[in-house]
């Protein structure tokens, strides 16, 4: 099926929009994310990384419209359930029926998503987008595929290890730093790495192409 990446600005009614253009060294990563059907906004898990943490949990306990649970943390993350009252995008793409792939992460007002879904379901998702008022870029669109080379978690892993620069010399970024991004221990991140550099290779090395190309 088709998969797209949309960049959705988020507005400044949005708690996690309104905090991390305050904070834009901060990043959050949406494990899941649940439309309140009788008080609308969503519920969801996240993870929170910033180095000036206590700074960013508090302002996203005391932003209107939010409401923070904190299951967990250390110096720099830390694991929350939150509610937010304002979440258009969100409920925007739930109602499109095109489920986003977790984790998504949210920076600087920005949360991006990807989504793999029919042809019919992804040219419906923007109509939805506009409805309801979300401001957004499609940043890429890949064609169909009858088996994906790689899974959501693989593919979501090697693009923040590419975009943060990590295969890059020197390096533009570390392991950890990626694994936080993504929200998975060191070790999962390094195997997953492993995983899907060796299938982008081996798709590479048998037909010329690597995944979102056509032959």
């Amino acid at each position: 099926m088709p998969r797209a990446r949309l960049a959705v600005t988020l507005p400044s009614s949005s708690p996690l929009g309104h905090v991390t253009r305050a904070h834009p060294d901060a990043h959050v990563s949406v494990h899941t994310a649940v439309p309140n059907v009788d008080a609308g906004g969503v519920t969801a898990n996240a993870a929170l990384r910033a180095p000036e943490l206590p700074s960013l949990v508090a302002a996203l306990d005391a932003a209107d419209g939010a409401t923070l649970d904190v299951l967990a943390r250390d110096a720099e993350r830390a694991r929350c359930r939150v509610r937010l009252a304002d979440a258009a995008a969100i409920r925007a793409v739930a109602s499109a029926g095109v489920p986003p792939a977790f984790p998504f992460p949210v920076a600087d007002g920005t949360l991006r998503l990807e989504v793999t879904a029919p042809g019919s379901a992804l040219s419906a998702l923007p109509d939805a987008l506009e409805a309801a008022g979300v401001e957004f870029d499609v940043t890429s669109v890949s064609p169909s595929a009858e088996s994906p080379l790689l899974t959501p978690r693989q593919w979501r892993t090697l693009d923040v290890a590419v975009r943060g620069g990590y295969f890059e010399t020197p390096r533009g970024c570390s392991l950890e730093t990626v694994a936080a991004e993504v929200g998975v221990a060191k070790s999962t991140c390094s195997e997953t790495l492993r995983r899907a550099e060796g299938a982008v290779l081996s798709r590479y090395l048998e037909t010329g192409t690597v995944p979102g190309e056509t032959a």
